[in-house]
């Protein structure tokens, strides 16, 4: 009695298999791609700022005046505005979810292109120059690492 046989093949853009399933489909053999850990580790340093931000700010009386909604009916004054732009108006849930598109493309062996790299250092930089030292100087540590040299 035979199974039916199931095309479990990912395949890159050029229709060449990724290594996402085991065996052979369709009589090619599966080529296993090794995970790209430098983009793997960006996307966790990554990961790790956004959440030692929100710590940083998490804890703050302004969270009741956000939820219960009086920020629509009358403008957020002083610290209750820049602390709102620091944790849940602000760059935590991007950065958040940068960092996971990068773990994951890292675990399937691929790097992200490299302005993706050019853009986090800039946008470090920048911040580094506005605001002087900070914790925007961790940013350069996955910054790095998009943008360090891959072996061919």
């Amino acid at each position: 009695m035979s199974t039916p046989h199931h095309n479990t093949t990912d395949t890159t853009d050029h229709g060449v298999p990724d290594g996402t399933a085991h065996g052979l489909s369709e009589g090619v053999p599966m080529i296993r791609r090794r995970a790209d850990r430098l983009t793997a580790a960006a996307g966790w340093c990554t990961v790790a700022i956004a959440v030692l931000h929100t710590l940083v700010f998490a804890f703050n009386p302004h969270w009741g005046v956000w939820l219960e909604g009086m920020t629509r009916t009358a403008p957020l004054e002083g610290e209750a505005v820049t602390v709102f732009w620091a944790l849940p108006g602000g760059f935590v849930v991007p950065l958040a979810m940068l960092g996971l598109l990068l773990v994951d493309a890292g675990r399937r062996g691929r790097e992200v292109a490299r302005h993706v790299g050019w853009v986090l250092l800039g946008w470090v930089l920048i911040c580094f120059w506005i605001v002087g030292p900070s914790g925007f100087l961790l940013g350069l540590v996955p910054a790095a690492l998009l943008l360090w040299p891959r072996r061919a």
